[in-house]
């Protein structure tokens, strides 16, 4: 089944951690007329990103590069590359930048909830999955390495009558943490062998949004 989807701009393991709730009340003698037509993934300029390495993304597409210490062991000087004639702190905190970084969380998680929920109900009236990311923070490498941290992913997933736009499942608030919070080599070990952060955040929070909807057991 074909979805259209819309943009609103606005432990050791690497698995995440899920907050557990109480079974959604509606039915699946309610939920099963319905199948998800289209998937509305708001991002809104409110929400709380932070995600250096996005930001950086941006200011590479603006030849624009953080200043790198590096050491030339033949010469013995330390040199400054790759050279950048630009205010890295600037780019990455612009606008541009914001607005860059709030459309990569929103692919991700549009792709994630279509995974998901593409071939979730198959009844005849269509319906529209509301998704509002509020929340994410990306632990960088080095903060992994020197002092850890763990990554988080919150946002809320409801259902809608597509032709009236009459709520089916009021929106609930899910929230994901993932990665190694304790850092050091562990830490990247355990990034190394797992989908990026936001892929692994996105795609639990689909899958546990769905299993709660749908009164699944979670993944």
């Amino acid at each position: 089944m074909r979805i259209l989807i819309t943009v609103t701009m606005a432990a050791l393991l690497a698995a995440c951690q899920t907050t557990q709730r109480a079974p959604n009340a509606v039915g699946m003698d309610v939920l099963s007329n319905y199948h998800v037509a289209e998937i509305n993934v708001e991002v809104p300029s409110t929400a709380r990103i932070v995600w250096g390495e996005a930001e950086a993304e941006y200011a590479a597409t603006q030849n624009c590069y953080p200043p790198v210490a590096q050491t030339s062991r033949d010469e013995g000087n330390t040199t400054t590359q790759p050279e950048s004639d630009c205010d890295f702190d600037a780019v990455t905190g612009s606008a541009e930048a914001k607005e860059f970084v709030r459309e990569r969380v929103q692919s991700t998680m549009a792709s994630a909830a279509q995974a998901e929920y593409g071939d979730a109900l198959d009844g005849s009236t269509p319906a529209v999955l509301n998704v509002r990311v509020t929340n994410v923070v990306v632990v960088s490498g080095g903060q992994a390495v020197m002092v850890g941290g763990a990554h988080n992913m919150a946002a809320s997933f409801g259902l809608s009558d597509q032709e009236t736009g009459a709520p089916i499942v009021p929106p609930m608030s899910f929230q994901e943490d993932g990665g190694y919070a304790p850092g050091g080599l562990l830490a990247v070990i355990v990034e190394a062998s797992s989908d990026p952060a936001p892929v692994r955040l996105s795609n639990a929070l689909a899958q546990n949004s769905r299993a709660w909807m749908l009164n699944e057991p979670a993944q």
